[in-house]
C-alpha cells in the first residue's frame, strides 16, 4: 500500500489517478482508497479500478460524508488489489487529491464529526444497556447526555412489546403508522417485481395492412399519458426506411393509422434513427434527425446533408416545417442516434449527441463534375443544443470533448445511441452510456439547466451491480419516485469483439445513487423465445420504450432481435410492463402477522385451547392464502400446537408409569 500524510487535515472529495501513455500490465485494475485522521483507524472511501481503453487521467468521487456530516482526513491509504496482469507488480503514475482545505471550514467539520462520533457511541451504549435491562444505567446516561436513542414511536413500541407484552397496543401503533404514511420510505426501497402483458402479439410474418404497425427498428414512440395516446413514427424494416404515423389508444386497446406517408402529407420523409418528442400542453410532436448512408451522390449533397425540423399538430392533424436546415439556423447539423428531451416549464427542447456526416472531397473529385459520383463522408459527433420554442431560437451549449473520459463542468464527451431523460421536478438532464466509434461509454452525467453545469452522477461502474454498457438502450424517468429506468439494448464491451442482446431492466435510485436490477432473462436460445413470445418479450435493441408516470406503466414496441434470436429481421410486438412494489398496507399486514405469530407462540406454551382459538380467529384473517410461503408458514404454526399437546400427553403418561413402577 501507499500511505500519504497531508500537511494539514482536509475534506477529500475527488481522487485523481494518472496513467502511462499506453496500456501497461502494471496498471491498477482494482484498488481501494482509505482515509481518516489516524493511520491506525481508516475508513474505506473508494473501491474502483482504472479503465484500460483510455489513457487520460481518471477522476473518482470519494466518500466524504456520513449522515450528511463531512469528515476530514489527514492520512490517505492507497491499496492496490489487482493489476492488468497477475504476474506483475503495480504502478501508480500520478495522484492528485481535490477537496476543501480551508482551515476554518475544516476545523468546523472536525468539531462536528467528533460530536457525531460521540453521539453515535452514546447511542450504542444506550442500546446495549436497554437490551441487557440495565434500565437505571440507561436512564442516567440518557438524562445526563440528552441523546435520543431512537424515534419516540419506536421507544413506545419497544416498551409495549418487549417490556409489557401488550400486543393490542402494538397493533394500534402499527395501524397509526399506516394512517400517518410512515411506511412510505421503506416501501420505496423495496425491490420491484416485473409483470409483462402482450398488447399486440408478434405477427410472425403475416401482413395486417392498415390494422397495426409493421415490423421495424430505429423508430420513434411518444406517450401522452393525459389523453391515453401512444404515437409511433418511422423506422427501418430491414430493407427500407418507413414514413407512416400511428396512434394507439390505451383506453380502446386499438391502433389507428394517421398517415401512410407523412411526406405526402407535408411532413418529414421516411426515416430511421431520428427522434420524436411530445409537447403535452400544446399537443404537438416534434421530429428531428435521420440516418444517412456514408456514401451519397454528389448531386444530392445539397439536400441529403441538411437537417430538417418538423412538428405535427395532433389537434389539427397537420404537419408544419420549422426548419429546412437546422445547422444554418444555429442548431445541430443533420444528426442521427441522438437524444431529445422536452422542458414543459420553459418550452425548450434539449438535443444532445448523435452522429453527423461531412463531405470529404479530394482534388480529383473536385475537378470532376459527374453528378452520379459517390462522395465519401466522415463522421462527427454533435454537442448539446437547446431550442427555445417561444423565441424560435437555437443555442449551442457545448461542443464535443476531444477525449473519451475527460469532462469539465461545461462539457462532456459526445456520443450516439445513449440515453437521456429530463427530470421535470429538478429540471435536470441525465445522460447515460452510448458509443463513440468503437468506444463504449460507461459513465453517467447530470446537466443542471439552471446552473448550466455538468457533474458525475455515478462512477462505480467497476462493480458488478450495474447495467452492462451498450448501444441503443432505452430509459424513462419517474420524477415523483426519484427513479430512472433503463431497458437493455445491444450489450457491448470495449474488450469484446462481438455484441450481445439480452433482456434486463435496471433502476437507478436518485435518492440513494445506486442501481438495482428489476428484471433479467439471459436466455439466448431462439427456441426458448419462440415458446415464450406471448409471455415475455424476446431480447432486442433499437426498440422504443415510453412511460406513464401516473399509472406507473411502461410500453415497448418493435426493435431488432439480433441475428441469433429470431428469423425475423425486425419485430412488431407491443408490450406493457408493470413494475410493482409491496404496498404500505402489505407491510402493515406483515407487521401484524409477526406480532400475532409471537403472541400465538407464547400462548402455545401456556394454554393450548386459547392458542387454538387465537390461531383460528386472529391469525387466519391476516394470512395471504395465495402466497405459498405464508400459507406454508401458517400450517407449520398449526403443527406447533399439536406437537406441544403431544409432548404434554407423553410427559403425563411417563409420570404415571414411573409412579406405578415405584
Amino acid at each position: 500500500f501507499l500511505l500519504l500524510k497531508l500537511t494539514s487535515p482536509a475534506i477529500i472529495q475527488e481522487f485523481v489517478l494518472g496513467k502511462f501513455e499506453k496500456p501497461h500490465v502494471s496498471d491498477l485494475k482494482r484498488f481501494k482508497v482509505l482515509g481518516g485522521m489516524n493511520e491506525d483507524n481508516l475508513m474505506e472511501l473508494l473501491d474502483s479500478g482504472l479503465k484500460d481503453e483510455d489513457r487520460n487521467h481518471e477522476v473518482f468521487n470519494v466518500k466524504h460524508k456520513i449522515n450528511d456530516v463531512m469528515f476530514p482526513c489527514q492520512f490517505i491509504k492507497i491499496v492496490p488489489i489487482q493489476t492488468r496482469s497477475p504476474n506483475f507488480g503495480f504502478s501508480i503514475w500520478y495522484v492528485r487529491l481535490r477537496g476543501i482545505n480551508d482551515v476554518e471550514e475544516v476545523t468546523g467539520c472536525i468539531e462536528k464529526f467528533a460530536q457525531f462520533k460521540e453521539t453515535e457511541a452514546i447511542r450504542l451504549c444506550l442500546k446495549y444497556f436497554r437490551q441487557r435491562n440495565f434500565m437505571e444505567t440507561f436512564s442516567s446516561l440518557q438524562k445526563n447526555t440528552n441523546v435520543v436513542l431512537e424515534d419516540p414511536l419506536l421507544t413506545k413500541l419497544y416498551a409495549d412489546l418487549v417490556s409489557q407484552g401488550n400486543f393490542e397496543n402494538c397493533e394500534n401503533i402499527i395501524m397509526d403508522a399506516l394512517q400517518d404514511d410512515l411506511f412510505k420510505s421503506y416501501v420505496e426501497r423495496q425491490a420491484l417485481k416485473p409483470s409483462w402483458t402482450v398488447l399486440t402479439p408478434p405477427s410472425e410474418g403475416y401482413n395486417y395492412p392498415n390494422q397495426r404497425p409493421g415490423m421495424r427498428g430505429g423508430h420513434q414512440m411518444c406517450l401522452d399519458f393525459i389523453r391515453g395516446k401512444i404515437y409511433v413514427f418511422g423506422g427501418w424494416d430491414g430493407a427500407h426506411d418507413i414514413g407512416d404515423l400511428w396512434v394507439y389508444s390505451i383506453y380502446d386497446s386499438k391502433w389507428n393509422l394517421l398517415s401512410t406517408d407523412t411526406h405526402l402529407d407535408g411532413g418529414p420523409s421516411s426515416r430511421s434513427c431520428h427522434k420524436m418528442i411530445l409537447d403535452r400542453n400544446n399537443q404537438r410532436l416534434y421530429v428531428l434527425g435521420r440516418y444517412v448512408d456514408v456514401k451519397v451522390k454528389s448531386s444530392n449533397l445539397s439536400t441529403t446533408l441538411k437537417g430538417d425540423f418538423y412538428y405535427f399538430d395532433v389537434t389539427l392533424n397537420k404537419w408544419g416545417k420549422i426548419s429546412a436546415d437546422t445547422e444554418a439556423d444555429g442548431g445541430p447539423p443533420l444528426i442521427y442516434d441522438h437524444q431529445m428531451c422536452f422542458d414543459h416549464e420553459k418550452e425548450c427542447i434539449y438535443v444532445f449527441g448523435g452522429q453527423f456526416l461531412k463531405a470529404v472531397r479530394n482534388c480529383r473529385s473536385a475537378s470532376t463534375s459527374n453528378p452520379n459520383e459517390e462522395v465519401s463522408l466522415v463522421r462527427g459527433f454533435s454537442g448539446l443544443y437547446v431550442y427555445d420554442l417561444r423565441k424560435s431560437l437555437w443555442t449551442k451549449i457545448c461542443d464535443d470533448c476531444d477525449s473519451f473520459n475527460s469532462w469539465t463542468k461545461s462539457k462532456i464527451p459526445s456520443r450516439a445511441g445513449h440515453v437521456m431523460v429530463f427530470d421535470d421536478l429538478t429540471r435536470k438532464l441525465y445522460i447515460f452510456g452510448g458509443q463513440k466509434g468503437q468506444y463504449v461509454f460507461r459513465d453517467f452525467y447530470v446537466y443542471d439547466t439552471e446552473s448550466q453545469e455538468f457533474s458525475v452522477v455515478y462512477d462505480k461502474f467497476g462493480k458488478a451491480v450495474v447495467p452492462a454498457s451498450g448501444f441503443t438502450q432505452r430509459a424513462t424517468v419517474d420524477p415523483a419516485l426519484r427513479e430512472i429506468y433503463v431497458f437493455s439494448g445491444c450489450k457491448n464491451d470495449n474488450n469484446q469483439k462481438s455484441d450481445a442482446v439480452c433482456n434486463s431492466v435496471w433502476v437507478f435510485h436518485l435518492r440513494t445513487c445506486n442501481w438495482s436490477c428489476a428484471y433479467r432473462n439471459a436466455n439466448i436460445s431462439e427456441t426458448y423465445w419462440n415458446q415464450m413470445q406471448y409471455l415475455e418479450p424476446r431480447p432486442r435493441y433499437a426498440h422504443q420504450l415510453v412511460y406513464d408516470p401516473v399509472k406507473k406503466m411502461h410500453y415497448m414496441f418493435g426493435g431488432n432481435p439480433g441475428k441469433s434470436l429470431s428469423s425475423q429481421a425486425r419485430l412488431d410486438d407491443f408490450w406493457r410492463l408493470e413494475l410493482t412494489r409491496t404496498t404500505d398496507k402489505t407491510v402493515a399486514r406483515r407487521c401484524l402477522w409477526l406480532l400475532r405469530k409471537q403472541r400465538y407462540m407464547e400462548l402455545v406454551t401456556q394454554d393450548s385451547v386459547k392458542a387454538l382459538q387465537y390461531l383460528q380467529a386472529n391469525l387466519e384473517d391476516i394470512i395471504d392464502h395465495d402466497n405459498q410461503e405464508e400459507s406454508k408458514e401458517f400450517q407449520q404454526l398449526a403443527s406447533l400446537l399439536f406437537n406441544c399437546v403431544s409432548r404434554n400427553y407423553s410427559a403425563e403418561h411417563t409420570n404415571y408409569f414411573n409412579d406405578r413402577l415405584k
